[in-house]
């Protein structure tokens, strides 16, 4: 789910919302902020994805610019990975308001997050641009997510 939802758990409930409805091998599901199923996935490669960026993202230390990750979500039969939640971050992102005026001090935490990544934890993040940039409405601080494209540096595969 790329738009978070107001909810506490909100990927838990869209996916109990929907869960009757869908094939078995469905790997993944995207659904808009409404709640609407908008499309789903039986490439058994997203499965690998989600949980490669899962292992990725839940291990990184806590970070102001980083959007924490929550929690996993495992199928209770057959006790297999279904995905993941992240904290929910009020504000949008970058690219839901492209009119909002991007600050000098977001460009700087960007930089400051890239280069934590890259060089204290050897990852490169690999798909930085307005619709991984949140912005939240609180503190007013930029937060990087999804980490779907993401690999450590120096390593294949």
């Amino acid at each position: 789910m790329d738009d978070e939802l107001e909810s506490a758990d909100p990927a838990i409930e869209q996916l109990m919302k929907h869960i009757d409805s869908l094939a078995p091998d469905i790997y993944a599901i995207h659904v808009s902020p409404d709640g609407n199923l908008i499309s789903t996935s039986t490439d058994p490669k997203t499965d690998e994805t989600r949980q490669h960026e899962m292992s990725l993202w839940m291990r990184l230390p806590k970070h102001p610019n980083i959007v924490p990750f929550n929690s996993i979500v495992v199928d209770e039969l057959e006790g297999r990975f279904v995905g993941f939640t992240t904290v929910y971050i009020p504000g949008g992102t970058l690219g839901e308001n492209n009119t909002r005026t991007f600050k000098l001090k977001w460009l700087h935490r960007l930089i400051n997050v890239i280069d934590e990544l890259n060089l204290n934890f050897g990852i490169a993040h690999q798909d930085i641009g307005p619709r991984n940039l949140l912005i939240h409405e609180a503190t007013d601080a930029l937060m990087l997510f999804d980490f779907n494209f993401s690999a450590r540096i120096g390593r294949t595969g």
